[in-house]
C-alpha cells in the first residue's frame, strides 16, 4: 500500500462510513499463522468491493516498508480514535488517524546506525504497541499517547550488533491454550512468565552460530592446538580422579 515511499494511501473508502472499534489487525498477517484473512470482516464483500474509491493521501516524516497494524477504538489525547501503527525505515513509530491519515503521535527511540523494515505489533490486551528501534531493541508504548515503557526489562534486545544486523522481521505474537503470551519478543503476558523472548533467543542463536563458523575460518597452528588438547586431557583426567 505505501511500500517504498513516503505516501500512505488509503484506498478503502468504505470505511469512512464505518463506527469506530472496527476488527483490530493486531500484527503483519492478521494473526499468529499469518493467514492474511480477517474472517470478522463483514462491511467489504464481493457484492460491493467495485466501488471503493481512493480516500486520503499522505506524506508520511520517512519511508516505510512494512505493513501497518490497526486498533479501533483507542482513547487519544485528541478523542478516541481509530489507529493505523506503522515503523518507518528509519525508525520512527507513527500513530496514524484512520479516518483522516493525521499524526496522533511519533516516537524515535534512536536514529541509527541502521534502519529497520519491520512492522509493528499490538498487545492483544490493546494497552501497548510494539515496534523496533535502530538501537538494535524492541521498543513498547502506550497505544494512546506512546507512553515508552521503561520497567519489566524494556525495551528488549533484538540484536546485539545493531550497526550490521537490521531488524526486518515483523514483530508477532501468539497465544497458547493456556491463555500465555509470548512474541517476538514477548507481549505483556509473555514478559512475566520467565520465558525467553523469541528475538533474544533468536540473536543468540546466530551469534553462536556465527562464532562457531568465525572458529572454522580461524588458520589452525598445530602446536597452539596440541597444547590445547593436551591442557583439556589434564583437566578431565583431574575432574576424574577428583570425582
Amino acid at each position: 500500500m505505501f511500500r517504498r515511499a513516503r505516501i500512505l494511501v488509503f484506498a478503502i473508502g468504505l470505511v469512512a462510513q464505518r463506527p469506530l472499534g472496527g476488527a483490530d489487525w493486531l500484527q503483519w498477517g492478521f494473526d499468529s499463522r499469518h493467514a492474511g484473512l480477517n474472517d470478522q470482516e463483514t462491511t467489504i464483500h464481493s457484492g460491493n468491493v467495485s466501488s471503493l474509491h481512493l480516500l486520503y493521501r499522505v506524506t508520511l516524516p520517512a519511508v516505510a516498508d512494512g505493513a501497518p497494524t490497526f486498533l479501533g477504538g483507542v482513547t487519544t489525547p485528541q478523542g478516541v480514535k481509530d489507529l493505523l501503527f506503522l515503523t518507518t525505515k528509519s525508525g520512527i513509530l507513527l500513530a496514524v488517524d484512520a479516518a483522516t491519515g493525521g499524526i496522533v503521535w511519533s516516537k524515535q527511540p534512536a536514529t541509527g546506525p541502521n534502519y529497520t523494515t519491520s512492522s509493528p505489533a499490538i498487545d492483544p490486551g490493546r494497552l501497548y504497541v510494539y515496534s523496533y528501534g535502530l538501537d538494535g531493541r524492541a521498543h513498547r508504548y502506550q497505544v494512546g499517547d506512546g507512553t515508552e515503557i521503561t520497567t519489566g526489562g524494556w525495551p528488549q534486545p533484538a540484536t546485539t550488533k545493531p550497526s550490521v544486523e537490521k531488524g526486518s522481521a515483523a514483530l508477532g505474537f501468539a497465544t497458547a491454550k493456556s491463555g500465555t503470551t509470548c512474541g517476538s519478543p514477548k507481549s505483556q503476558r509473555g514478559a512475566s512468565d520467565g520465558t525467553e523472548p523469541a528475538s533474544t533467543r533468536l540473536s543468540r542463536r546466530a551469534s553462536e552460530v556465527g562464532q562457531r563458523l568465525s572458529d572454522l575460518r580461524r588458520p589452525v597452528d598445530p602446536v597452539t592446538e596440541k597444547r590445547a588438547a593436551g591442557s583439556r586431557t589434564e583437566s578431565d583426567s583431574i575432574l576424574e580422579s577428583s570425582g
